[in-house]
């Protein structure tokens, strides 16, 4: 089984459950043999500071893939800050980390550092639905 750590944001409400509908489209449908880990779920109801509840995920579950979404309404500052921590793993983690932005995000709300780094630097894909989002998902993690 293949493993892929969905980041998205978790603020305002309605962005967690983005993610967990992308996750249950991939585990439920054609991703049968796939596992989408969301960190809110591991980790959900513990006093761990979440710098240290991401570090622990990366350690504990060692991911296939990671995947960063941008959503449209979400505010991206922890999303940012997981990708900045993993730059310190990135020539381990550079051909398997893919960035989806939401068609419609307004591009100041994207840190320059993403825009005029790590977008050329690994694979960025844009979406509209949480189905479209899962494909892209699906076929990523395929393509290895």
């Amino acid at each position: 089984m293949t493993s892929a750590l969905l980041l998205g944001p978790g603020y305002p409400e309605g962005q967690l459950e983005i993610r967990e509908e992308i996750k249950h489209l991939i585990e439920k449908g054609e991703g049968d043999d796939k596992e989408v880990i969301i960190m809110e779920q591991v980790y959900a109801n513990t006093q761990i500071p979440l710098h240290d509840a991401f570090e622990r995920l990366l350690d504990n579950k060692k991911p296939d893939f990671i995947v960063a979404l941008y959503t449209k309404d979400g505010v991206h500052n922890a999303v940012d800050f997981e990708l900045g921590t993993l730059t310190c793993h990135f020539e381990t983690v550079k051909e398997r980390l893919l960035i989806l932005t939401h068609k419609d995000l307004d591009e100041k709300k994207i840190t320059r550092y993403l825009t005029e780094g790590l977008y050329y630097r690994v694979i960025n894909l844009n979406y509209v639905t949480p189905k479209e989002a899962a494909d892209r998902i699906v076929k990523f993690m395929n393509s290895f």
